[in-house]
């Protein structure tokens, strides 16, 4: 069922080529409707988030009141909470698992992948491959730190690795073949670097909330601090890696769901093949789930994200399970291609519950709100206790005897000391041999030493007239 997203094998022997052309553009025109639609998402995100921080509209879910207010739906996320980690940790590990295996069969068949390697026409095979498998390693061991700097390096390993390998290993051999397989992977490989994309836009804003450049207990000293800023920079624009994610996520899930419902009754057909039960009714939910759980997902609201992601993980373990699973061990696990599809679904269940182990802390039931404004409140007491009782400290402190003693003699040391005596003594002077007060000196001079029958207040003599007319 979903080894099939565009059109199925069985599809060409039961439709004639005028329904294919049709079907095929309805499926264009559905497509590229959803693809105008994730895009008008990024324009509306970039301009509603402040300062493009997506939680401005994010954490916003509080507005769905109408949901919130569900009993069975705040305990479901009450209930649910407190294993975010587990989820997320168990949605790394499946993720990667494609990678791992990759690895050691990669590392176990050296010689084998070197030719693989030279037989798709790159340059330096035997360089190539120990790249990839140093690559693949370095991918895999950031992301099972579980530590964000390092899963953003991890993701951009990985996201190396599956553009390389998207390219050459399934894009030109699709395009000069037009085989179905090799469009299915694309599809599927589009949507573990989604995925990737996903990973850089969550964990960007988490880098560095302890304080340190990288979140790393201030590991790599002033090189740490160096590329700390450089995710300082780019944290106001981690939304446009998220939502490109998004989108490239949910582009398999979307056509899968417009080709199965668009070819109902071949997906029926298809159902009873793989031994689906009810399969009449399994050929309606699969689409409507893929659609319904596609459509939440780019709203890039956190509530939805985690419905959409429920709805497509539920799609991916039946489809997995009966089309890809089941024929693989029927034929002894030496089907390669149902081999890839199972780890590939496989690695995107993981993203899906990455994906519900990070929205999980962010949607705000009543109880997660009440429990947030309480401590709101906690906080804002704390702080105003603090304002009030270092405002009594100091008010306490010019009070002391002790303090008051120390503030006169820190005073009389600063008078007594010899720079300041001298700059004291240097400012008199100056002040004295001002024009002002010389003139001012002059004029009480003669007033005191006046002539006889003058307004003086010393009698006149032999001397005082000397000294009079001297100054005179």
């Amino acid at each position: 069922m979903f080894g099939a997203p565009l059109l199925d094998p069985e599809s060409h022997e039961v439709e004639t080529e005028q329904g294919q052309r049709g079907h095929a553009r309805w499926v264009e025109v559905a497509g590229a409707t959803c693809m105008l639609m994730g895009v008008a998402q990024l324009v509306v995100l970039a301009h509603t988030s402040a300062g493009g921080d997506p939680d401005a509209l994010v954490l916003a879910a509080e507005s769905k009141k109408g949901l919130l207010d569900s009993h069975a739906f705040c305990s479901y996320y009450d209930l649910l909470l407190p294993a975010a980690p587990w989820i997320r940790d168990i949605g790394i590990l499946l993720f990667v698992l494609i990678f791992i295996l990759s690895t050691i069969n990669k590392i176990k068949d050296f010689k084998g992948t070197v030719k693989i390697v030279e037989g798709f026409g790159l340059p330096c095979p035997t360089f190539m491959t120990i790249g990839a498998i140093l690559d693949l390693i370095a991918g895999c061991v950031c992301y099972l730190t579980g530590i964000p700097v390092l899963m953003e390096w991890g993701a951009e390993f990985i996201l190396i690795f599956m553009i390389l390998a998207s390219y050459v290993g399934h894009f030109k051999p699709w395009r000069e073949t037009k085989e179905e397989f090799h469009m299915e992977m694309l599809l599927k490989n589009a949507a573990i670097i989604g995925q990737c994309l996903l990973t850089i836009g969550f964990e960007v804003p988490e880098i560095g909330k302890d304080g340190t450049p990288l979140g790393l207990n201030g590991a790599l000293g002033s090189f740490g601090e160096f590329i700390g800023k450089i995710y300082r920079a780019l944290k106001p624009y981690s939304y446009i890696f998220k939502y490109s994610g998004i989108i490239l996520f949910v582009l398999v899930f979307l056509f899968g769901g417009l080709k199965h419902l668009l070819n109902f009754k071949e997906t029926v057909e298809i159902n009873k093949t793989f031994g689906i039960p009810l399969p009449t009714l399994s050929a309606l939910v699969g689409p409507l789930l893929l659609l319904a759980g596609s459509g939440m997902y780019l709203t890039g609201i956190p509530v939805f994200m985690e419905i959409g992601a429920e709805c497509l993980l539920l799609f991916l373990l039946m489809s997995t399970y009966f089309v890809h699973f089941k024929p693989l061990q029927q034929s002894g696990g030496k089907d390669f291609k149902q081999m890839l599809h199972t780890l590939k679904n496989i690695s995107m269940a993981g993203g899906c519950l990455m994906t519900i182990g990070a929205v999980l802390p962010q949607i705000c039931t009543p109880r997660v709100l009440e429990h947030v404004r309480a401590a709101a409140a906690i906080f804002e007491s704390v702080i105003r206790l603090h304002q009030e009782r270092v405002g009594g400290l100091l008010v306490d402190a010019i009070n002391l005897q002790s303090s008051r003693d120390a503030a006169a003699l820190w005073a009389y040391d600063l008078v007594m000391r010899e720079d300041v005596t001298c700059g004291f003594r240097d400012l008199v002077v100056t002040a004295l041999q001002m024009d002002p007060v010389v003139n001012e000196a002059e004029q009480l001079a003669v007033q005191v030493l006046a002539p006889s029958g003058g307004c003086g207040v010393v009698e006149q003599d032999e001397q005082i007239g000397i000294l009079y007319k001297i100054l005179r």
